[in-house]
């Protein structure tokens, strides 16, 4: 009899969860609460903005590890019990890198070279149609010490581009990310 009542409780939640999450999927009919074509806007280039700089930090840091003569890890760091591959494990004088990101405002792109572990938080801003895109290596690159111009490998810049102009934003973006990867 209990066994029941947990049962039914149990299929009362699952129906409970089923129509909550319906009911937040579904579009507003409040008119005010639409978004104008000007925010959707901004909203869809911000994101093209992120998209693309995903795929060039992975491809300028690849390109730097790769005319250092370094190959990326292959293989998986282990299984999870459903037999799942999880990570791609560490290996000396070899890399791996990750680009983590949650929401529309930052990006982390994470390398790891043998044991060693760097990470660097990219931020953006868009106001009008202009982009922000700040770039920050941890203090954990001050340590590293300085490259052969006396530059500390820590780096903290920014940059902006208008997001309308494409081919200008997709160059400016690839040289400040190479110039990045280089640190």
């Amino acid at each position: 009899m209990v066994g029941f009542l947990f049962f039914l409780l149990f299929i009362e939640k699952l129906y409970f969860f089923a129509m909550a999450q319906d009911k937040n999927k579904s579009e507003s009919a409040n008119k005010e609460a639409k978004r104008s074509d000007d925010f959707q806007k901004r909203v869809d280039a911000k994101k093209k903005v992120i998209e693309l700089a995903r795929e060039l930090l992975v491809s300028t840091t690849e390109d730097e590890f790769s005319k250092l003569g370094y190959e990326q890890v292959e293989g998986e760091a282990g299984f999870y019990g459903n037999g799942k591959s999880y990570g791609s494990g560490s290996k000396e004088s070899r890399y791996s890198i990750k680009i983590e990101g949650v929401t529309n405002a930052s990006l982390t792109k994470k390398i790891q070279f043998g044991a060693k572990r760097m990470q660097s938080d990219i931020n953006f801003e868009l106001k009008e149609n202009i982009i922000s895109i700040e770039y920050t290596t941890t203090e954990a690159g001050f340590f590293r010490g300085v490259d052969k111009e006396g530059i500390p490998y820590t780096l903290d810049k920014t940059i902006s581009i208008d997001v309308d102009n494409e081919s200008q934003l997709k160059s400016k973006m690839k040289d400040f990310f190479k110039m990045a990867s280089k640190k």
